[in-house]
């Protein structure tokens, strides 16, 4: 193997591992980045290419930086405890619209704690 197939597995396996942490299906994913069920598997495999805006837009997805994702060096997510996952599974089923929102809700929710706990 090479550099750049060793940087797109550990990059596939990644975002399926997050993926399945969230409780999303290849389906729900391929149809946030708008691209076919059989692209999102060749993408956690590591046999394609993920363009810049597909970064971003998993990033936004599982809540994470872009630099998680590419970065190899970082420690792998842990598992969310049930109640997260649960959210995950319901947002699942939102329209980008609706996922936007609740983004910024979670967002919210997160600086408010931090400022709670300061």
């Amino acid at each position: 193997m090479n550099d750049k197939q060793d940087y797109l597995t550990a990059l596939g396996k990644r975002i399926r591992e997050l993926r399945e942490i969230c409780g999303f299906s290849q389906e729900q994913v391929a149809q946030y980045l708008g691209i076919s069920r059989p692209a999102a598997t060749t993408i956690e495999n590591g046999t394609r290419n993920v363009t810049a805006q597909e970064l971003a837009k998993l990033a936004k997805l599982f809540g994470c930086s872009t630099d998680s994702l590419v970065e190899a060096d970082k420690p792998q997510p842990s598992k969310n405890s049930e109640k997260t996952a649960l959210i995950a599974r319901a947002a699942g089923n939102l329209d980008e619209k609706d996922l936007d929102e609740v983004l910024k809700f979670a967002e919210f929710l997160r600086v408010r704690s931090k400022r709670t706990k300061k």
